[in-house]
């Protein structure tokens, strides 16, 4: 197994095999979030441990922070119209790789959107009695048109990877606490700990909403493989051990609030690979 090369646009020279795409037998381009670029100051990736059965070369445009609406906005997004565009781009694609909705469920919910916040404790009730759904739902219908455009870039006339796999991952349940993520310096977050904090939730609450929120995005991923074509995705939930409640720091299979360390993404990464091998 041969782990998959992965290049980030500065770094690529046609006049050196290994840094040229092109030179690979499997070429992907990556889209996303921190999962796809590095998940903190230790620079681990989902990425980084996928292992392959022929050389890949991974692409990657991912950035800390990115969402979805980000991504898929051709306005903001440049770079990923560039690359799947020709002439521009003459990489021919055999896969799309994209890690993304985690960000807009994480800033719409610290920002009190998906989770109001409250003047008062709150007693324990089931999770949804606790998130504005209305809101939550307006959240996903943003995922699923992101996707839906990053479908529809694929696929134009112009795209060098038509109808080439669209592959996407769920995100892990994530222990709300107060463990900002560190990217090379600036700190960002907490997120999740924040919205139940600001909700005043009890914290013998905060895993099961945490699960409502991520489950509800998973089952929208999902929901997709059946509307946009050759969309797929690796079904990652309840992989991971959770982090410890009241944690700060590393704990587990997790880094910090939202990130897994080196050692989850290795858990995460056969899942991901999987859909690889079987549709590249």
């Amino acid at each position: 197994m041969y782990p998959a090369k992965v290049m980030f646009p500065g770094e690529i020279d046609s006049t050196v095999a290994e840094l040229d795409p092109r030179a690979y037998p499997l070429r992907m381009l990556a889209e996303g979030d921190s999962w796809f670029s590095f998940g903190s100051w230790r620079l681990s990736s989902l990425l980084d441990q996928l292992r392959l059965p022929q050389p890949a070369a991974i692409v990657s445009l991912a950035h800390p922070g990115a969402t979805l609406r980000r991504m898929s906005e051709i306005a903001d997004n440049a770079e990923l119209d560039n690359w799947l565009s020709t002439p521009y781009s003459d990489v021919a694609w055999n896969a799309l790789l994209v890690s993304g909705g985690g960000n807009d469920i994480m800033k719409d919910a610290k920002r009190g959107l998906i989770v109001p916040a409250s003047t008062v404790d709150q007693p324990e009730r089931e999770p949804e009695g606790y998130l504005d759904l209305q809101a939550l739902d307006m959240t996903l219908a943003v995922v699923r048109d992101s996707f839906a455009r990053i479908v529809e870039l694929r696929d134009r006339p112009e795209s060098p990877c038509i109808g080439v796999p669209l592959i996407t991952h769920e995100y892990d349940f994530m222990t709300p606490r107060n463990a900002p993520a560190r990217f090379l310096v600036p700190v960002r977050g907490p997120w999740l700990h924040t919205a139940m904090t600001k909700a005043r939730i009890p914290p013998s609450r905060w895993n099961a909403v945490s699960d409502y929120v991520i489950g509800a995005l998973g089952l929208c991923l999902q929901e997709l493989e059946g509307t946009l074509p050759n969309f797929h995705v690796a079904r990652t939930q309840g992989t991971l051990t959770r982090a410890r409640m009241g944690s700060t720091g590393k704990s587990n299979d997790w880094d910090n609030e939202i990130h897994p360390d080196r050692a989850g993404f290795r858990k995460l990464a056969p899942l991901l690979q999987a859909h690889i091998h079987a549709l590249t």
